[in-house]
């Protein structure tokens, strides 16, 4: 490690000041929109799917007031599917 003394000092914090900026742009303009896209679309696709399963159940069941045991149903087969809908 570099000897931080007066002279050192000034030039360390200004190298750091600079790969810290370079290193916040990158995550900014490239990873961080690249995970939002990617969560995005898997939030997407289990909500499109929750929908789905909802609505089939509810048109086989109709008439009968059981919904806090098909919120339980469908919160299992949310976790079931989610293995199975893995986006890389």
């Amino acid at each position: 490690m570099a000897q931080v003394d007066f002279v050192n000092y000034f030039s360390i914090l200004f190298w750091f000041y600079i790969v810290f900026v370079i290193y916040y742009l990158v995550n900014f303009s490239v990873l961080l929109p690249s995970v939002y896209s990617s969560l995005k679309v898997r939030s997407n696709i289990y909500f499109s799917y929750f929908i789905r399963m909802k609505s089939k159940i509810q048109n086989t069941i109709k008439g009968f007031n059981i919904f806090f045991y098909i919120k339980k149903i469908f919160l299992v087969l949310f976790f079931l599917l989610k293995k199975s809908i893995y986006i890389v």
